[in-house]
């Protein structure tokens, strides 16, 4: 989440991107292992009009 949108997200809603970014981590490492995850980024925009 450093270089992602999200990134802006937890620290507007007073978040710590550093603890984020270690939590993010350990799980990622507990399912895929140690090393390099290669994944795409993926967004879904909903617009609403009225």
């Amino acid at each position: 989440c450093q270089g992602t949108p999200l990134r802006g997200e937890i620290e507007a809603r007073g978040g710590q991107l550093s603890e984020a970014t270690k939590v993010v981590a350990e799980a990622l490492g507990k399912k895929y292992g140690a090393g390099t995850v290669n994944a795409q980024i993926q967004a879904v925009v909903v617009t609403v009009q009225r």
